[in-house]
């Protein structure tokens, strides 16, 4: 069966259960901090979705074993559907409805139901339908089971066959009977059975599930950089200028917390420029989220790389702590400004080692 409370943070290889309340990141903070953290794996997910999937990632659901996955996470080993939700709550994906399923009130974990109806008198299931026929020649009427099938449908009347049962018999009534307390009855009960627990309930007493498709927003589209391929070409700079390059450095801040700087660069004279690359969105939360580390860290020379949106409190602060700004989202673009401030800090430095 279908079982909703069992998913969470498990979506991998395996299929997974259907219902979970979700421990989704809801501060920008905690975004921008998660963002940072998963930064590569964010960059292989949205890579593998716009190339292998259209950027359209759907639910696939057995019916049969009541479970459903996301075939990209199960290609991504520790991804589940929390890292989808997080890139929603980003903005980097939207989050659309793909289906509404009805769950079992009492049990969450029951999602696979059938529809019963039952006698409204003794709540017996045992109920069959019964139809009244008229046949339209000779006007006799019966019920359905008193006319002959032999091995056409033939009238108990007139002993016609009858061969057009469309157009020779008219349906004026119907009722249902209980075969338990032998009541009839024009309307049966109509209930919902929860089949792994064994109990009814109504439609009104059920609960639902709701499963997403995760499709590509056109902002990523737009905005999206290769930030390895970024890297790649930075950590290149630096090397040609003769600068020590670390990913990923981590420092300890002036706050005593541990910072982390996707790209150091130091020469042989101990100075350091730092560069902080866009981790896929450029919201808010992530500008300010660099900042900080920025702030934090007080390096001597910062460079940030691939911020669309850059706000006048942010320019203020770039003017105060040395700090350059590459708004392009085109890596030929980014290459070269990186480079002209690189090789501006180098000679700054020889001459200084010069004079």
């Amino acid at each position: 069966m279908f079982q909703i409370n069992r998913i969470k943070g498990k979506i991998s290889a395996k299929p997974q259960k259907l219902e979970q309340k979700q421990s989704l990141r809801t501060t920008d903070a905690e975004l921008a901090k998660w963002q940072e953290q998963n930064n590569d794996k964010i960059s292989q997910l949205l890579k593998k979705a716009k190339e292998g999937y259209n950027g359209l990632l759907v639910p696939e659901i057995d019916q049969k074993t009541a479970q459903f996955s996301y075939r990209i996470l199960r290609e991504m080993d520790g991804l589940d559907v929390g890292f989808l939700n997080n890139l929603a709550n980003l903005g980097i994906m939207d989050k659309l409805v793909n289906n509404k399923f009805l769950i079992c009130p009492e049990h969450k974990a029951s999602f696979l139901l059938s529809v019963r109806i039952s006698c409204p008198k003794c709540s017996s299931i045992n109920v069959e339908k019964l139809n009244l026929l008229e046949h339209r020649a000779c006007g006799f009427i019966s019920e359905k089971k008193n006319f002959v099938a032999d091995p056409e449908l033939k009238c108990p009347s007139c002993k016609k066959q009858i061969k057009n049962q469309e157009k020779e018999l008219r349906l004026p009534a119907s009722w249902y009977l209980c075969n338990d307390c032998k009541d009839k009855f024009d309307e049966a009960k109509i209930n919902l059975h929860c089949n792994e627990f064994d109990h009814d309930f109504t439609v009104n007493q059920a609960d639902s599930i709701v499963l997403y498709n995760y499709l590509l927003s056109d902002d990523t589209e737009k905005s999206t950089l290769d930030q390895g391929k970024i890297k790649e070409e930075i950590i290149k700079i630096f090397s040609k200028c003769g600068y020590t390059v670390s990913e990923n450095h981590a420092v300890k801040g002036n706050s005593g917390i541990d910072q982390t700087i996707d790209i150091l660069g130091t020469d042989d004279k101990g100075q350091s420029i730092s560069i902080f690359v866009n981790n896929l969105s450029g919201n808010n939360a992530e500008i300010d989220s660099k900042l900080i580390q920025i702030l934090d860290t007080a390096p001597k020379t910062a460079i940030l790389v691939g911020f669309t949106s850059i706000s006048e409190m942010t320019k203020s602060i770039a003017s105060k702590y040395n700090l350059s700004i590459i708004s392009s989202q085109n890596i030929d673009e980014i290459i070269v400004e990186v480079q002209k401030i690189v090789s501006a800090k180098s000679k700054k430095s020889d001459g200084n080692k010069t004079t």
